[in-house]
């Protein structure tokens, strides 16, 4: 008895290992952003259009757009690490780089509200959380309504210390409390209408390596 007793534990507690070591997600998401117009209608952004974003462990890279037609190589990186909080942005046009330290008296960006709404979404095949979020908008300084939906099957290390690594401004991490990547964004412009969606249209789990997450080493710094 004190036999099988033992080894139900024993399975019990096997299945809380998995549970508290969740498999990461390692790969790509591509996300396409649309802003309003003059006239109202949501356009592909000039700016942010094709932005995509690489996972691997402690490591975080962001990829500005190539360009409106998203061709020819990328105009800047953005490479962050969570082991040791290191911070660089890369520009490639005029190959240099900078380092950069984690935001201080980020606090005022904060999420002041957050609301779950439904979990009846799926994007692009996983099942997400919608909440809705009241923060401050770093550009303006004004309160903003936005709507965002977070899979928590796709697990990100350290995504707390990476929301406040860049002072919680991060459209897409925010504070990173909400335990997984968001897939899709809506921020609600001052008449309740949606002024700028980001959704993902392509998630590639793939194996990365570190050096995929490593500064040019031919660039100078700033």
């Amino acid at each position: 008895m004190q036999v099988a007793i033992q080894a139900f534990i024993l399975f019990f507690l096997s299945f809380y290992v998995q549970d508290a070591n969740p498999e990461l997600f390692e790969g790509k998401i591509v996300y396409k952003s649309l802003t309003k117009d003059f006239e109202g209608k949501l356009i592909p952004s000039r700016t942010l259009n094709g932005q995509t974003f690489y996972y691997k462990d402690t490591f975080y890279k962001f990829v500005y757009p190539r360009n409106e037609t998203l061709t020819g190589p990328p105009s800047m990186e953005v490479i962050v690490n969570t082991q040791d909080t290191t911070w660089y942005t890369i520009h490639h046009a005029d190959k240099e780089y900078r380092s950069l330290n984690m935001e201080t008296g980020s606090e005022a960006y904060l999420p002041r509200k957050i609301h779950f709404i439904h979990a009846n979404d799926t994007i692009l095949g996983y099942p997400c959380k919608k909440y809705e979020l009241i923060q401050l908008e770093f550009y303006n300084q004004q309160e903003v309504k936005s709507y965002i939906w977070i899979a928590e099957e796709l697990k990100v290390m350290n995504l707390p210390l990476l929301g406040k690594i860049f002072g919680y401004r991060n459209t897409l991490i925010k504070d990173g409390s909400l335990g997984g990547i968001a897939l899709k964004y809506e921020s609600l412009g001052s008449d309740g209408s949606v002024s700028m969606l980001t959704e993902a249209i392509e998630i590639k789990p793939m194996t990365l390596d570190s050096s995929d997450f490593a500064v040019p080493v031919m660039y100078r710094g700033q």
